[in-house]
């Protein structure tokens, strides 16, 4: 089986990755267990946002993707372009050819923009009308960090970078709280799609608090490390960068001897939790480690990184994820979150000491995120995960969202929960929407992602 993706890394100071069905077998407690369904959770939903670049010559939009594994704010090739043909000045040049990188698929070079405000804010700022075809965006109560130089795509040397609202957008010290299920599209027929909706907010205020559910009644708090320089008040010639986040103590297993052991066992290994990248990556070594065999992948996958040369890379099923718990934020480690039947990816990332990437498709029954990298005694991530996690799917029902997914992957998760997505007469495996349905769809993704399809090629 092989079907289209996208992924994108760069090293050092520039590192862009992008690319449920969780069952709780424990209530909440020290352990939490979720297994997911590997043929079906492979890849997630992406987090995008409203992004602003703002000077003395005004604003320019664009769409971004909020992105902790990316460590600048990034601006398009292609925005950039729109910027003039809408009669708006282009983001200005501090240093052409500036930033340069390694990636997936070769390097890339893009331009360092003069300082600006990047503004930033949640689809809850986009209001679509599909019935008029058209839409008005609210930047209001965007998040306003000034002193940014952002990398610029360039058509030679970047052209497939996307717009990312990166790691700098938190050097102010806001959090990003998320709401994977809060921004609806209502495409008319009885077509709805939830996807995810975010804000910033302050730390430790009421706003910054995640909503319980049955099944994580306070949310499960995995503490962080930040990995990388942070450059924000002296930058030089050199887009702004802050660090990433990683999880250094995770442990992978696999090989299940159905007794509480394992064949293989991993420990303290780092992966980079990566709100941009929809699927999850260990390296060949720890692959290979783990006993997979590279040469007979369950599954197969096209990446495009940044640079827009596409590789294929392995599939397979980890038998165990696991990642400390630090519920109370007190530096001490109260028991673990267990993922099993873990759909991964093999690909070396060429970061030193990175062993992989913690993708979205890890949460996709996750209900909300809220990510805290100026937190005093640690950067966190709080996530609560949904009272129903195996969303009572049936095989068909299975099926059906499969392929839909297939033909729609941008958006991700959404697309693996009935209770997500409500389309017309899904009912069985031999039923897919009415063409009437499909174009509106299509239209849906055109108006709101046109960009970021062309960018990544998902």
């Amino acid at each position: 089986m092989k079907r289209p993706g996208s992924f994108r890394l760069m090293a050092t100071a520039l590192v862009f990755s992008w690319i449920f069905t969780l069952t709780p077998t424990s209530l909440w407690a020290a352990d939490l267990e979720i297994s997911l369904i590997p043929d079906f959770d492979q890849i997630g939903s992406q987090i995008e946002t409203i992004q602003v670049y703002k000077d003395i010559n005004g604003e320019r939009l664009m769409f971004g993707i909020y992105d902790t594994g990316a460590s600048v704010i990034s601006i398009s090739a292609d925005d950039q372009a729109a910027f003039s043909l809408l009669g708006v000045p282009e983001v200005p040049i501090l240093v052409h050819d500036g930033a340069i990188a390694e990636g997936i698929g070769g390097g890339l070079i893009g331009d360092v923009s003069n300082p600006g405000i990047i503004m930033a804010d949640g689809l809850h700022a986009f209001t679509i009308d599909l019935d008029n075809f058209d839409f008005s965006i609210d930047t209001s109560h965007a998040l306003q960090v000034p002193n940014i130089q952002a990398c610029v795509g360039t058509v030679g040397g970047s052209a497939a970078l996307p717009s990312i609202t990166g790691t700098p957008i938190h050097s102010t010290g806001m959090a990003a709280k998320i709401d994977l299920l809060g921004y609806q599209l209502d495409f008319g027929d009885g077509l709805i799609i939830n996807i995810p909706d975010m804000s910033f907010v302050t730390p430790g205020t009421p706003d910054a608090v995640l909503p319980g559910t049955g099944l994580t009644p306070t949310p499960v708090r995995i503490p962080l490390q930040l990995l990388g320089e942070n450059n924000y008040t002296n930058p030089g010639d050199s887009v702004t960068s802050l660090p990433n986040p990683v999880q250094n103590s995770i442990t992978l297993r696999q090989g299940d001897n159905h007794d509480g052991t394992y064949a293989a066992n991993f420990s303290n290994k780092t992966l980079l939790f990566d709100t941009g990248a929809q699927m999850s990556i260990i390296s060949t070594a720890l692959a290979a480690g783990l006993g997979f065999d590279l040469n007979a992948p369950t599954i197969t996958i096209d990446v495009q990184g940044a640079a827009g040369n596409a590789v294929t890379v392995p599939g397979f099923t980890l038998d165990a994820l696991e990642l400390p718990r630090d519920d109370d934020g007190n530096g001490l480690i109260d028991g673990k979150l267990k993922l099993t039947q873990v759909p991964i990816f093999v690909l070396d990332l060429g970061v030193d000491g990175l062993d992989g990437i913690l993708g979205m498709n890890l949460w996709n029954t996750a209900v909300g995120m809220l990510y805290d990298p100026s937190d005093p005694n640690n950067a966190y991530v709080n996530l609560t995960f949904s009272d129903d996690p195996n969303r009572g799917l049936d095989p068909e029902e299975i099926e059906a969202l499969t392929l839909l997914s297939q033909v729609f992957p941008a958006f991700g998760g959404a697309l693996r929960n009935k209770d997500l997505i409500k389309i017309p007469d899904i009912t069985s495996s031999t039923e897919v929407p009415e063409p009437s349905t499909w174009i509106l769809l299509v239209i849906g993704v055109t108006g709101l992602l046109f960009h970021h399809v062309r960018g990544r090629r998902l």
